[in-house]
């Protein structure tokens, strides 16, 4: 293999792993969303409500909100301001 093929390899094994453990990692928190929402309602978006609803009006691209929704998910403090929330 040639060290550009290698490269692209790694990059799609990264990118296979990630959305393993993401989506494992979202079907769980999809739940527990569900169950908490239903007990307590709350008026605040979450984060994943607010990078969807940008993504919805072209503001950020596919590839932007998922990169976001990662660092929501993880807690990151890169993710921007205007995104964290506290739900």
């Amino acid at each position: 293999m040639k060290r550009y093929q290698v490269i692209q390899f790694a990059n799609f094994g990264v990118l296979v792993i990630f959305i393993l453990l993401f989506g494992a990692t979202m079907s769980g928190t999809a739940v527990a969303q569900s169950a908490t929402a239903t007990a307590t309602p709350s008026t605040a978006p979450d984060s994943f409500t607010l990078i969807e609803q940008d993504l919805a009006g072209g503001v950020i691209n596919v590839n932007t909100a998922t990169l976001y929704k990662v660092y929501a998910l993880f807690k990151s403090p890169l993710l921007p301001i205007q995104y964290q929330s506290n739900v």
